[in-house]
Protein backbone atom coordinates (compact mmCIF):
# COMPACT_ATOMS: atom_id res chain seq x y z
CA UNK A 1 0.00 0.00 0.00
CA UNK A 2 1.56 2.99 -1.11
CA UNK A 3 1.12 6.54 1.30
CA UNK A 4 0.35 9.97 0.12
CA UNK A 5 2.98 11.19 2.38
CA UNK A 6 6.00 12.85 1.75
CA UNK A 7 9.15 11.45 3.27
CA UNK A 8 10.01 12.66 6.65
CA UNK A 9 12.86 15.36 5.93
CA UNK A 10 16.29 14.98 6.66
CA UNK A 11 17.54 15.76 10.34
CA UNK A 12 19.86 18.74 10.51
CA UNK A 13 23.26 18.23 12.23
CA UNK A 14 23.73 18.82 15.78
CA UNK A 15 25.60 21.96 14.80
CA UNK A 16 23.02 23.63 12.66
CA UNK A 17 20.77 23.28 15.26
CA UNK A 18 23.01 24.99 18.00
CA UNK A 19 23.84 27.72 15.19
CA UNK A 20 20.19 27.87 14.86
CA UNK A 21 18.89 28.12 18.06
CA UNK A 22 21.49 31.16 18.72
CA UNK A 23 20.28 32.88 15.68
CA UNK A 24 17.10 32.40 17.42
CA UNK A 25 17.79 34.03 20.48
CA UNK A 26 20.11 37.01 18.74
CA UNK A 27 16.69 37.60 16.26
CA UNK A 28 14.68 37.41 19.77
CA UNK A 29 17.17 39.97 21.48
CA UNK A 30 17.29 42.53 18.74
CA UNK A 31 13.51 42.41 18.23
CA UNK A 32 13.07 43.30 21.94
CA UNK A 33 15.05 45.80 22.06
CA UNK A 34 13.86 47.65 18.94
CA UNK A 35 10.09 47.10 19.66
CA UNK A 36 10.83 48.88 23.36
CA UNK A 37 13.01 51.62 21.67
CA UNK A 38 10.32 52.22 19.31
CA UNK A 39 7.20 51.43 21.50
CA UNK A 40 6.79 55.00 22.75
CA UNK A 41 6.33 56.38 18.69
CA UNK A 42 2.65 57.83 18.44
CA UNK A 43 1.42 59.81 15.54
CA UNK A 44 -1.55 62.29 15.96
CA UNK A 45 -4.44 61.78 14.12
CA UNK A 46 -7.17 63.90 14.73
CA UNK A 47 -6.32 64.78 18.17
CA UNK A 48 -5.59 61.27 19.28
CA UNK A 49 -2.41 60.10 19.98
CA UNK A 50 -2.08 57.03 17.97
CA UNK A 51 0.14 54.21 19.01
CA UNK A 52 2.05 53.49 15.89
CA UNK A 53 5.06 51.99 17.44
CA UNK A 54 3.77 49.78 20.22
CA UNK A 55 1.61 48.39 17.02
CA UNK A 56 4.22 47.97 15.08
CA UNK A 57 6.54 46.39 17.87
CA UNK A 58 4.45 44.30 18.35
CA UNK A 59 3.69 43.06 14.82
CA UNK A 60 7.09 42.54 14.29
CA UNK A 61 7.76 40.30 17.13
CA UNK A 62 4.74 38.59 16.40
CA UNK A 63 5.74 37.83 13.01
CA UNK A 64 9.49 36.69 14.03
CA UNK A 65 7.94 34.56 16.53
CA UNK A 66 5.28 32.88 14.00
CA UNK A 67 7.94 33.08 10.68
CA UNK A 68 10.39 30.85 13.40
CA UNK A 69 7.52 28.53 14.41
CA UNK A 70 6.38 27.98 11.22
CA UNK A 71 9.90 27.48 9.80
CA UNK A 72 10.92 24.56 12.06
CA UNK A 73 9.17 21.53 13.28
CA UNK A 74 10.28 21.90 16.97
CA UNK A 75 9.73 24.41 18.67
CA UNK A 76 12.51 25.34 20.15
CA UNK A 77 13.52 27.67 17.87
CA UNK A 78 10.58 29.80 18.79
CA UNK A 79 11.21 29.51 22.43
CA UNK A 80 14.79 30.90 21.99
CA UNK A 81 13.41 33.77 19.92
CA UNK A 82 10.67 34.99 22.73
CA UNK A 83 13.03 33.73 25.43
CA UNK A 84 15.44 36.51 23.86
CA UNK A 85 12.86 38.89 22.88
CA UNK A 86 11.45 39.09 26.96
CA UNK A 87 14.79 38.76 28.29
CA UNK A 88 15.87 42.12 26.66
CA UNK A 89 12.55 43.34 27.41
CA UNK A 90 13.12 42.56 31.17
CA UNK A 91 16.36 44.28 31.28
CA UNK A 92 14.75 47.75 29.56
CA UNK A 93 12.74 47.90 32.49
CA UNK A 94 15.02 48.17 35.14
CA UNK A 95 16.56 51.74 35.47
CA UNK A 96 19.91 52.52 34.55
CA UNK A 97 23.19 53.16 36.60
CA UNK A 98 22.17 57.13 35.40
CA UNK A 99 18.63 56.71 36.43
CA UNK A 100 16.96 56.14 33.17
CA UNK A 101 13.62 53.92 31.94
CA UNK A 102 13.11 52.90 28.41
CA UNK A 103 9.77 51.24 29.26
CA UNK A 104 7.85 53.65 31.94
CA UNK A 105 4.78 52.33 33.79
CA UNK A 106 2.32 54.93 32.01
CA UNK A 107 0.82 54.65 28.64
CA UNK A 108 2.66 52.20 26.37
CA UNK A 109 5.23 50.99 28.57
CA UNK A 110 2.75 48.54 30.26
CA UNK A 111 1.11 47.58 26.92
CA UNK A 112 4.44 46.90 25.19
CA UNK A 113 5.65 44.38 28.16
CA UNK A 114 2.56 42.16 28.95
CA UNK A 115 2.00 42.36 25.06
CA UNK A 116 4.83 41.12 24.14
CA UNK A 117 4.71 37.90 26.84
CA UNK A 118 0.96 37.62 25.69
CA UNK A 119 2.07 37.75 22.08
CA UNK A 120 5.10 35.06 22.75
CA UNK A 121 2.70 33.11 24.42
CA UNK A 122 -0.05 32.57 22.00
CA UNK A 123 2.35 31.82 19.22
CA UNK A 124 4.46 29.41 21.30
CA UNK A 125 2.09 27.45 22.90
CA UNK A 126 -0.20 27.36 19.69
CA UNK A 127 -1.09 23.84 18.63
CA UNK A 128 0.03 22.14 15.36
CA UNK A 129 -2.52 20.92 13.61
CA UNK A 130 -1.46 18.08 11.00
CA UNK A 131 -2.76 18.24 7.43
CA UNK A 132 -4.72 14.71 7.04
CA UNK A 133 -5.94 13.96 3.09
CA UNK A 134 -9.36 13.81 2.86
CA UNK A 135 -10.87 10.75 1.77
CA UNK A 136 -13.78 10.25 -0.53
CA UNK A 137 -16.58 7.42 -0.66
CA UNK A 138 -15.06 6.51 -3.92
CA UNK A 139 -12.25 4.17 -4.58
CA UNK A 140 -9.20 5.31 -5.78
CA UNK A 141 -8.71 4.48 -9.68
CA UNK A 142 -5.16 4.05 -9.60
CA UNK A 143 -5.19 1.11 -7.05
Amino acid sequence: MLSDAPPPAPRASLSARILGGIVSLLLGAVFGALGTVVHMVTISLAGWEAPLGLVLALIALALLLLGLRLSFESRLYSVLGAVGALGVVALFVLPSQGGSILITGTGEGPLWLYGAVIVALVIVVWPRFRRTPVRSGRPDPSA
